[in-house]
């Protein structure tokens, strides 16, 4: 009867070691993706476009908007200040506030 059980619980705890594998490959081609994501010309005139109808912009939305991460977005937010299609309006470590540039 033992046998049985211990057989059971054998097969059961490989599949997890399985599931577990899949999961862990599946996160790291994930992160990789995601980390080889680098801010381009054809974001960040994705990005002009999106802020030009917008009264204000921060990280967070432009990250919303182009489906990138919130690093991303700061990235092409400062291109795009240097570029003076935007205007840095509220300084802030956490959520700089900024304007685009014909609204100044």
């Amino acid at each position: 009867m033992h046998g049985g059980r211990l057989s059971k619980r054998g097969a059961h705890g490989s599949e997890k070691k399985k599931r577990a594998t899949d999961v862990q490959s599946t996160l790291r081609t994930t992160s990789t993706q995601t980390a080889m994501q680098e801010v381009t010309e054809d974001l960040v005139k994705r990005a002009s476009r999106e802020i030009i109808n917008m009264k204000y912009v921060t990280p967070f939305m432009l990250s919303q908007k182009l489906n990138v991460k919130v690093s991303l977005a700061k990235k092409i937010l400062r291109i795009l200040a240097e570029r003076g299609i935007v205007r840095l309006y509220s300084p802030g470590k956490r959520d700089p506030l900024y304007v685009p540039a014909k609204s100044s």
